[in-house]
């Protein structure tokens, strides 16, 4: 039961004895929480939009970051790992099976022992 909800209970069993004057506050309190209802749910809808959004655009974002010498990588791989940590799951990159970036400058070793598979 919501808030809300709860609240309009309590209310109707102050006004039980008030007549006419115990509708309007509920239908008021009935008003708030269909609005705060639709609102979660708008918002919800839009949380699920953006995240597709943010896994369609990944891979491209990864294949640029991936091997290069800039902050790039580093920009790539902390947006990655709090998408991450927030719940959001991305499939790996089907060549090297990653889905975070190498930076090329300092995974120089990953790079050799995977350079037909870059």
């Amino acid at each position: 039961m919501g808030k809300n909800r709860r609240l309009a209970n309590k209310l109707d069993r102050i006004f039980e004895g008030y007549g006419d004057y115990a509708d309007p506050i509920e239908e008021a309190l009935n008003k708030v929480e269909q609005e705060a209802l639709k609102e979660t749910e708008d918002l919800k809808a839009r949380i699920r939009s953006l995240e597709h959004v943010i896994q369609e655009i990944q891979w491209m974002a990864r294949r640029y970051a991936h091997g290069r010498m800039t902050y790039a990588v580093s920009q790539y791989n902390e947006a990655i790992q709090l998408a991450q940590r927030l719940g959001m799951e991305f499939r790996p990159d089907p060549i090297d099976g990653l889905v975070e970036a190498k930076d090329g400058m300092f995974d120089k070793e990953w790079f050799e022992q995977n350079k037909e598979r870059s």
